[in-house]
């Protein structure tokens, strides 16, 4: 089994490798791959600067995020914008696409697993048909999924979902979230009925302790 692990937002790979060292302990023969987002988060002032390649996008530094040593990374460059429908403006997400695409091509993995913002990317190709359904795919904590899911006046894409569900993917979320409310993770529940979800009593991370090792094994053999 090779699974590819991809981060949040101002997050990396090597980040998230070290957050998640029960889970590799728990699949000991399994292949772990770390990769970094596409896109690099520089602060600039009231600006946040998402750099890939030759591109860069900038958004308003709402947060008040800092430079920090090292490098972090995103996959959905966002920022507040009411001239649109739900009141968030997002780009590059056919980049966030392309490096996920370029990353299955290159490591062939037999599993997915992807936490918030790249959840969401995730999320948005299965809907497009564009993972192999022999790819099993965990999304831990899909960030912005109803805001994103509804945004019809994207900026640089069409973000309108329709057809049917026809891959099957698993869902975790925690009970006390704090950066998305119990509604979103409800709402993904309802539009996708027929896949599998997992609650924990944790927050907006990746749990992987005490019964939930049972789930994870489970989802492993599936």
């Amino acid at each position: 089994m090779k699974i590819l692990f991809l981060h949040g937002f101002l997050q990396t790979g090597e980040h998230m490798k070290s957050k998640t060292g029960q889970l590799r302990k728990l699949f000991k023969n399994t292949d772990f791959v770390y990769p970094d987002g596409p896109f690099k988060i520089i602060s600039n002032g009231d600006k946040l600067d998402y750099q890939y390649e030759n591109l860069t996008l900038s958004t308003k530094n709402e947060m008040k995020i800092d430079n920090a040593p090292g490098n972090r990374f995103g996959w959905i460059p966002h920022e507040k914008d009411e001239l649109t429908k739900t009141g968030i403006r997002f780009q590059g997400l056919q980049e966030a696409v392309k490096v996920v695409q370029q990353l299955i091509e290159e490591h062939k993995p037999t599993r997915i697993i992807a936490f918030s913002q790249s959840a969401t990317v995730i999320l948005y190709m299965l809907k497009q048909k564009l993972i192999d359904s022999s790819i099993k795919c965990l999304l831990v904590s899909p960030y912005f999924f109803t805001k994103f899911e509804q945004e019809k006046e994207a900026q640089d894409l069409d973000l309108i979902y329709e057809g049917s569900q026809d891959n099957i993917f698993t869902c975790m979320y925690g009970q006390t979230d704090d950066v998305l409310k119990q509604d979103v993770y409800q709402s993904l529940r309802t539009k996708y009925p027929n896949c599998y979800y997992k609650e924990h009593e944790g927050g907006h991370f990746v749990a992987c302790s005490g019964e939930l090792k049972d789930f994870w094994r489970t989802w492993a053999q599936e």
